[in-house]
């Protein structure tokens, strides 16, 4: 037989554990309301810390302004510079190094031969240079599998552009000592042209006249000759001036 030794009543837990649901939601937005005001109060002391960091750095920058003016002018004459500098180097290119040249043409010059004269004139020359032609595009259209049009108008004939370039003109006179003096000057003619230094600047050579002379060095026949050699026209002006054809 069992027995019941317990003098308290049982404990109805359901009813004991129940809670209030408006307990629940007021402790719930007590806490949303907590939280809000310490995501305010980071918010504000973040703000407050750059608003301290910006007037610091306005304060640094005001002391470095004028420092700072000075290197932003610096900064433009190094690019002014930089500008006048690669023109320079454009000219350095496109101009004729005569002292190469000149170094060039005592290595090619044979020993029995003696110049009497070396002329170098110059002269502006009208040079076409090309243009894009206009109908480029439209070939390309049809040639990738379009349709031309039935009444299109042929593209318009555009007239070359021209520009004045400077071209050099070398003349050398001189004398060729020995039997064998034509083939000397023959030979002297065609190693100008063949030289590293000299043939890219080359437009032609040309052997314009071979004269006898009796007393030509110390009383040896030889031949005089004249060599006129043409050079390219090169773009000497950085801008060139821009002529109606």
């Amino acid at each position: 037989m069992r027995y019941d030794l317990n003098f308290w009543p049982e404990v109805d837990w359901r009813r004991e554990s129940s809670i209030d649901p408006r307990f629940l939601a007021a402790v719930g937005i007590c806490l949303l309301v907590l939280a809000f005001l310490a995501l305010w109060s980071w918010s504000y002391a973040e703000l407050q810390s750059c608003r301290s960091d910006l007037l610091t750095v306005t304060l640094a920058n005001d002391k470095i302004k004028g420092s700072a003016e000075d290197v932003t002018r610096q900064n433009q004459c190094l690019a002014n510079w930089r500008v006048i500098n690669a023109k320079l180097g454009h000219k350095e290119a496109q101009r004729l190094p005569w002292s190469t040249q000149l170094a060039a043409l005592a290595t090619t010059v044979p020993e029995s031969v003696l110049l009497n004269q070396l002329m170098v004139r110059s002269q502006q020359v009208k040079v076409e240079v090309p243009a894009e032609p206009s109908g480029l595009r439209s070939a390309a259209v049809i040639a990738a599998g379009d349709e031309a049009p039935v009444a299109s108008r042929p593209p318009p004939v555009r007239k070359p552009k021209s520009s004045l370039r400077l071209q050099y003109e070398l003349t050398l006179v001189g004398v060729a000592v020995g039997d064998g003096a034509d083939d000397v000057i023959t030979q002297f003619s065609r190693d100008l042209p063949r030289h590293p230094d000299i043939a890219p600047w080359l437009d032609s050579v040309e052997l314009t006249g071979v004269e006898p002379e009796l007393r030509a060095f110390n009383n040896r026949p030889g031949k005089k000759f004249t060599i006129v050699c043409k050079y390219r026209p090169i773009d000497w002006y950085d801008e060139p001036a821009k002529i109606t054809p």
